[in-house]
């Protein structure tokens, strides 16, 4: 009974030793994000213990390494599954994120007025076309501004059914959120 327990445990451990593999997976794109014309690189990275429970982060730098934008999440694949550093699935994630995550302003959802006191855009009017939670945290003329504009957006999801839009504002320096959008 003992040498059937020492085999059952060995074999446990190999289906298992995907889990144990460090996930450490960068990818880079050139982009332009804080104008048409700017010279700007996107970073994707899944890094931690585990590609299961590691961070998927999600950078724009400038050519000299400043963080112009950082945003970071729990990368949980399937709470069944144990993926190991040269899953494909994980592979083809980050390069969909590289690929559509910068879009353009003229792209934006269509707004017909400002959002309540509080930026919600819940409902009819607002947003035509989306009856779900939708936010703004600039008002319509600004809005109008940027969708006109034609400048480049950061689009990625922010939790399991959410979705953000972001621009960078030259004047402040920094990115701000234009269109959030949730079920």
């Amino acid at each position: 009974m003992r040498y059937l327990l020492l085999i059952a445990l060995c074999f446990t451990s190999h289906i298992y030793a995907d889990e144990d593999d460090k996930c450490n997976i960068v990818k880079k794109k050139d982009i332009s994000f804080r104008d048409n014309n700017s010279k700007d690189i996107l970073e994707v990275s899944l890094i931690g213990e585990t590609c299961r429970t590691a961070d998927l982060k999600l950078r724009i730098l400038t050519l000299e390494g400043s963080v112009i934008y950082d945003y970071k999440f729990n990368y949980k694949v399937g709470l069944n599954s144990v993926y190991g550093p040269e899953d494909e699935r994980i592979d083809k994630q980050l390069n969909y994120l590289l690929k559509n995550a910068i879009g353009n302003s003229s792209k934006l959802p269509k707004r017909e007025r400002d959002c309540d006191e509080n930026n919600n855009c819940w409902g009819d009017g607002y947003f035509p076309g989306f009856e779900i939670y939708t936010r703004s945290d600039i008002g319509f003329k600004e809005y109008e501004k940027i969708q006109k504009e034609g400048i480049p957006t950061l689009n990625h999801s922010v939790g399991r059914e959410a979705w953000e839009t972001f621009v960078y504002d030259k004047k402040n320096k920094n990115v701000i959120s234009v269109f959030f959008t949730s079920v």
